[in-house]
């Protein structure tokens, strides 16, 4: 009774993930288990040596000092630039137009004469 019981079980738990069934076989009820997710650290690993832009030298510098403090104190005898914010412009890009004008020899009876060409003969451009 038990070999029998334990038979049917087998056949009962049997899906596409354990056997040779088609996936359109499994039944819509059961939910598949969700896979734990491993959270990995988004930041840089510990000892990693970090990379930031180096600081060029200034064409325009903009001192920004305070207007007025929260409890409406407009007077600030003593200020220090606590940070700098760099802002690089590339420069309008110029386009460069170029014109090669081709020249061929114009066949007159000269240079018929002079160097025997025949006028269906085209020389060859350099």
């Amino acid at each position: 009774m038990t070999a029998r019981l334990d038979k049917l079980e087998n056949r009962v738990n049997k899906n596409s993930g354990n056997s040779n069934k088609p996936p359109s076989s499994d039944t819509p009820y059961k939910k598949n288990p969700k896979r734990k997710s491993v959270k990995k650290r988004s930041c840089a690993k510990r000892g990693h040596k970090g990379h930031s832009q180096e600081r060029m030298e200034p064409t325009n510098t903009v001192i920004l000092k305070p207007q007025q403090c929260s409890c409406g104190n407009r007077h600030f005898p003593y200020s220090k630039p606590f940070y700098i914010h760099q802002v690089i412009e590339l420069p309008d890009i110029q386009m460069e137009v170029t014109h090669f004008h081709l020249h061929t020899p114009v066949p007159n009876a000269e240079w018929k004469t002079r160097w025997n060409c025949s006028p269906n003969i085209r020389p060859v451009l350099v």
